[in-house]
């Protein structure tokens, strides 16, 4: 083994793969893309220099560890964001929902005013009236007033 935690193998070059080509070779678990040197050697083997089996394993395990809590953590990232949008999308709606009752409430409210101006300002009924009395209304305020036929008498509602 190497200092840099390496070590020579011996490797078989495919009889297909010609000087200057590559090929892939499996050690520990990972991948390794081979080139063929020009010439190749005689025997059709060649020594690569790899990971040594010592230090690969505990890189690899480090490695996916670190892979395992970094999606671990963005994980419970997006969760939480998903949660705060859904909290917030509450909100939203319980607003929308009061304001829209206000406004139901505005709405009533100025219908009921509108009933009690139009009721205000429709004159009383002939019916209602003594003999010889009507109702008039003002043309400079446009309130109703009533006026005695036979005497001329007149009187604000």
């Amino acid at each position: 083994m190497q200092p840099d935690g390496t070590a020579l193998f011996t490797v078989r070059i495919p009889s297909n793969v010609a000087p200057g080509e590559s090929f892939m070779i499996e050690h520990m678990g990972m991948n390794y893309t081979i080139a063929v040197p020009a010439p190749p050697p005689p025997s059709g083997m060649m020594q690569v220099q790899l990971p040594a089996q010592q230090a690969a394993p505990t890189d690899q395990r480090m490695q996916q560890q670190q892979q395992a809590q970094q999606q671990q953590q963005a994980q419970q990232q997006t969760l939480m964001q998903q949660y705060a949008m859904q909290q917030l999308q509450q909100i939203q709606i319980q607003q929308l929902q009061q304001q829209h009752l206000q406004q139901q409430r505005q709405q009533q409210q100025w219908q009921q005013q509108q009933q009690r101006e139009e009721q205000q300002q429709q004159p009383p009924q002939q019916q209602q009236l003594p003999p010889d009395w009507v109702v008039q209304v003002d043309s400079a305020t446009g309130r109703p007033f009533y006026f005695n036929t036979r005497t001329n008498q007149t009187m604000w509602a």
